[in-house]
């Protein structure tokens, strides 16, 4: 051990004094943490008004590029817009194909006549589907034409009318962006439509467009139901929330880029919900995605998570080994004093395997443990030191394998072996053959 390593040892007295991993979120620089962008991949942030929001581009290719409806085959489309109708109060005909483009007119898309602008949006609505994203090019050309608060009106009473997110998932998250973006006088517009509107029907719709307005999305939290938890969980919102909300639905629709929220919103304290998350996964992706959150994640509870969990997968042993690599005092701390706590044998080697390879890090992390830790870890180290047996102590078949012995091959010897009398030819008897 050099003098420099016994100074650091002799100044390492406390648990603070140890090197730490620290810095927080390393996922987005991908030269840091190239592992997370290979498993995870490029997970954006969500849009959340004071805390991202990219430039919202107003679209109006439906003034010039007019919008057909499809066929209405299987009859889905005319039920989603009955079920909008009721709801409004309604008497709305589908549209076909052919009435489509004559009632999408230029002329007809300037008017804010809001009669117009709800059936227009429910037949949208209704016949969205990939190709033609009928309901999505409708909402950006009237936020162009009308302003925000102005489809914001529209969006809530066919929400009231229909509250299924999978109707109108695409639309919302166009209207969140653009409220999102929106500067102060049209914002208070907005906000002030949605505060005239807000009722429990429309509570989880409301705070998915204003995930930043805490009153409402704790509000809507307090009377989730599981058709709305995917309107929640990208909204701000404490870690007892999040974990709350994850349980109640057992999983997350997107799952990483709510993640990527907890981690904007709230760094290291995030690792709670990780080390719940981890506990539970039990397939392979679940626990790959898991543990390339918890790395990219760096603060001190990173390496206490990996080490409660170390039984769970070889993944996870892995995942511990390079972060053992980088902070092994640390990691020697946390696991001999998980090991007191314990009995693991598998905690045990690994970390008696580590100890052997880091001895430097070992004594600062013995002089930082409480002193029952540190005696428990010495003792243990103790009953594996054994003094080598002197030569003459072994048995014979110790001292000289016989592999070991110089001997000349000796001729094979010779055996030979009376014949025995057996005939040559079996004749059968007759009838045996």
């Amino acid at each position: 051990m050099t003098h420099f390593e016994q100074k650091i040892i002799a100044e390492s007295s406390t648990p603070e004094s140890l090197p730490w991993p620290t810095g927080g979120f390393t996922g987005s620089n991908k030269k840091v943490n190239q592992r997370f962008v290979e498993v995870c991949g490029d997970v954006e942030l969500p849009i959340v008004r004071g805390i991202h929001c990219p430039p919202f581009r107003k679209e109006l290719s439906l003034l010039t590029n007019p919008l057909a409806f499809d066929e209405d085959l299987s009859g889905s489309y005319d039920g989603i817009l009955q079920s909008l109708a009721q709801g409004c109060g309604r008497r709305w005909t589908l549209w076909q194909p052919a009435r489509s483009q004559p009632e999408l007119t230029r002329d007809k898309l300037m008017t804010n006549d809001p009669e117009w602008w709800l059936e227009a949006a429910a037949q949208c609505h209704a016949n969205n589907n990939y190709k033609n994203s009928a309901g999505a090019r409708l909402v950006q050309v009237g936020l162009a034409l009308h302003g925000t608060a102005f489809m914001l009106d529209i969006l809530l009473k066919l929400f009231r009318a229909y509250p299924n997110y999978h109707c109108f998932a695409q639309t919302l998250a166009i209207l969140r962006h653009a409220i999102a973006s929106a500067d102060e006088p049209e914002y208070a517009a907005a906000f002030a439509l949605a505060e005239s509107a807000r009722a429990e029907a429309t509570l989880p719709a409301l705070a998915h467009l204003f995930p930043h307005h805490r009153p409402w999305v704790d509000e809507a939290l307090a009377f989730a139901e599981p058709k709305n938890y995917r309107l929640l969980e990208e909204c701000v919102m404490s870690v007892e929330q999040f974990i709350g909300l994850w349980r109640q639905c057992g999983h997350l629709y997107g799952e990483n880029s709510s993640i990527r929220l907890q981690v904007e919103l709230h760094g290291p304290d995030t690792m709670r919900f990780l080390a719940k998350l981890l506990a539970r996964a039990t397939d392979r992706w679940p626990l790959e995605n898991t543990l390339a959150w918890i790395e990219a994640l760096s603060c001190p509870a990173q390496i206490g998570t990996l080490v409660k969990h170390m039984e769970k997968a070889k993944e996870t042993r892995a995942a511990l080994d390079r972060l053992a690599e980088s902070f092994p005092a640390a990691t020697l701390y946390t696991a001999i004093g998980e090991w007191h706590q314990r009995s693991s044998r598998m905690l045990e080697g690994w970390t008696l395997r580590l100890a052997a390879r880091q001895e430097a890090a070992l004594a600062q992390a013995l002089t930082a443990l409480p002193t029952a830790q540190a005696d428990a870890w010495r003792q243990l180290m103790a009953t594996l030191d054994r003094t080598e047996a002197p030569a003459d102590a072994l048995p014979g078949l110790l001292r000289e394998p016989p592999w070991t012995r110089k001997t000349r091959p000796q001729t094979l010897p010779v055996l030979e072996f009376p014949l025995l009398p057996t005939p040559t030819v079996i004749i059968w008897p007759t009838g045996e053959e």
